[in-house]
């Protein structure tokens, strides 16, 4: 038998023994996510071409454009395509939010504010350059704030969240890694899955109050 002979039967052996492997253990489908309109304040949600459009009115008062999920999920992988918000101020977020009475929530974030200039306040400097990626467990907050390298609101990335209920949870921007909580700083209840636009009246002091601030989601994968 040839070399040539040798190196294909080779190459096709390795294709069949990838494929028995993907068929011993299958990627689990992704999961269907049934959402709810909860936006207040004026806001509200539209489709065009594929995406979702969650828009918020800036007039100095809160308001909120909300996509929330029916169900409930317990651990996964939750990945969307984002350009945030087009608007001066506002704040685009993607995140899992569970409310369990008596002022106990746990919640994992990825927030994108649309703050352009620098001011003297917590959220100094921030822009659509910049990401906060969050826990909140029992109502404690445990933050990684970095730049994305990339102006957020320019075009479509893809921000993902993977969840093991307990134990790690790992952000991920454009399939990179960029941060990650571990063990007592990782929820382990149940929560639901949002997509929002938020203006609260805290950012008055920021930016122009014209006309609206929208975010664009587009692609969400989930995968339980």
């Amino acid at each position: 038998m040839g070399a040539k002979t040798a190196a294909a039967l080779t190459a096709i052996a390795a294709v069949l023994l990838t494929l028995a492997l993907l068929l011993a253990n299958p990627s689990p489908p992704p999961a269907y996510v049934d959402f709810e309109d909860a936006s207040w304040g004026g806001a509200y949600v539209e489709r065009i071409g594929g995406a979702w459009r969650l828009a918020v009115p800036l007039r100095g008062q809160e308001a909120r454009a909300i996509l929330r999920s029916r169900q409930e999920f317990l651990g996964g992988y939750f990945e969307v395509e984002m350009k945030t918000v087009d608007g001066g101020v506002g704040c685009s977020a993607f995140f899992l939010y569970g409310e369990y009475g008596g002022g106990d929530f746990d919640e994992i974030d990825v927030e994108v504010y649309g703050f352009m200039e620098s001011c003297e306040d917590i959220y100094a400097n921030l822009n659509p350059g910049m990401a906060d990626f969050t826990c909140w467990v029992g109502g404690r907050r445990h933050l990684i704030r970095t730049g994305l390298g990339f102006m957020a609101n320019e075009a479509f990335h893809r921000y993902a969240i993977k969840w093991v209920p307990g134990e790690a949870v790992e952000f991920y921007v454009d399939g990179v890694k960029v941060g990650a909580f571990y063990g007592e700083r990782v929820p382990e209840r149940p929560m639901r899955l949002y997509m929002q636009t938020m203006y609260a009246d805290w950012m008055s002091g920021f930016g122009a109050h014209e006309g609206e601030a929208a975010t664009l989601f587009r692609n969400l994968k989930v995968r339980t």
